[in-house]
């Protein structure tokens, strides 16, 4: 996975344009993913999926959607292991 900073104008002046180089299919299965959750963002045939990150909730959905389909099983079951071993402070 790669990011790299890129400007387009389709897409607002304001934030961030990054554009995400994963496989493709897991290219395609972001981009829905981040559809669902209202993120600024293209995908075409053949090239980087296109995000615009506005927010840090943008950033933190990008970096959540991405890992959910390209990091391995057992680093995705570790880290809900540890989130679940965390306490809330009160």
């Amino acid at each position: 996975m790669e990011f790299s900073d890129s400007s387009d104008a389709s897409f607002a002046d304001s934030g961030l344009n990054l554009e995400v180089e994963i496989d493709s299919i897991a290219r395609w299965d972001v981009y829905f993913h981040l559809q669902d959750l209202s993120v600024p963002c293209q995908c075409k045939q053949g090239q980087a999926l296109r995000v615009q990150i506005n927010h840090a909730t943008a950033a933190i959905q990008l970096w959540s959607a991405v890992q959910a389909f390209v990091a391995p099983q057992q680093s995705q079951i570790e880290h809900l292991q540890r989130c679940w071993q965390v306490k809330a402070v009160a």
